[in-house]
């Protein structure tokens, strides 16, 4: 048995009807004569997020905005071993493509419920009731810590002024495919260097600004503790979906204090250069939390 694993990813893709019912699209594989979520495998260099949001263009056509992380399939087929991601993502309302024949002969929209009696797999099932425990209709915040910096050993002028070294500047080089998926309404940053360069590669690939906020700099953050936290707190009261790049003293305490006294395994208490804590919020309560590690992938 080749013990080397496929790694692949989808979602599942939900919408409101006219009514304001919630449904979910399954495909229909002729290939495999079965009824599905959305998913495939990764391309090379590819994250399981990016690959999920391609694979549900592909296969559904429609264009989509991602939420929850919602958990991984582990199974073998044909003596080799799998594992597929999920996440939840909201479709837009008309498809952009239509998928290939061969790999997908109809889509239907249908409740959680009914979805779960048609499809064919039990652990697209278990993904479903996932779904299901979070539900839909969530806010994403995304807490971003600066990819690498040069020491403050390397570096004699004023820290603001600190840049990514050549690991950082791939990093960052890197993180649009990890962030995409989300459609982020807006991009915020401390004004520090090494937290705008963290950003511009993903400012640039989405087509938005980067606002600007030394509240959200360590200098403020010594100075007032409380600005950056107010100023997020703001961005969430406002709606959309907004990417905050700082620093690490700060962004695990937010945290921490947005979530207030749920527990959520996932939280840690810090950043590496490049991670990012992801947090849903229905109606302002926090009711999910993921993490996504720095990409490790640096030859891409």
């Amino acid at each position: 048995m080749d013990t080397q694993k496929i790694q692949a990813a989808g979602a599942v893709l939900w919408r409101e009807s006219d009514d304001d019912v919630i449904e979910v699209a399954l495909i229909h594989r002729p290939k495999y004569m079965d009824w599905s979520l959305p998913k495939g495998k990764l391309n090379r260099g590819e994250s399981h997020i990016a690959a999920a949001f391609r694979e549900v263009l592909e296969e559904t056509g429609y264009k989509s905005k991602f939420g929850p992380f919602l958990g991984v399939v582990k199974y073998t087929s044909d003596d080799v071993a799998k594992e597929v991601y999920f996440w939840s993502a909201k479709s837009y309302k008309l498809p952009e493509t239509s998928p290939s024949a061969d790999e997908v002969d109809e889509l239907r929209w249908l409740t959680p419920i009914e979805a779960k009696n048609l499809l064919t797999n039990q652990s697209d099932k278990e993904i479903i009731d996932k779904f299901l425990e979070i539900g839909a209709k969530t806010q994403t915040l995304i807490l971003l810590r600066h990819a690498k910096a040069l020491s403050r050993d390397e570096w004699q002028k004023d820290d603001e002024d600190r840049p990514l070294d050549q690991t950082g500047q791939i990093q960052a080089k890197n993180l649009p495919q990890y962030f995409i998926p989300f459609m982020l309404d807006q991009i915020c940053s401390s004004d520090a260097m090494r937290c705008a360069e963290t950003v511009l590669p993903l400012s640039q690939a989405i087509g938005r600004p980067i606002t600007y906020v030394s509240d959200l700099s360590e200098y403020a953050f010594y100075k007032n503790k409380s600005a950056a936290y107010d100023y997020i707190k703001e961005l969430i009261e406002s709606e959309g979906t907004h990417l905050v790049c700082s620093h690490n003293p700060i962004l695990p305490k937010i945290a921490e204090k947005l979530i207030g006294k749920k527990s959520f395994k996932s939280l840690k208490t810090e950043l590496a250069p490049g991670d990012a804590i992801v947090i849903h919020f229905r109606d302002g309560d926090a009711v999910a939390l993921d993490w996504i590690n720095a990409p490790s992938n640096l030859a891409t």
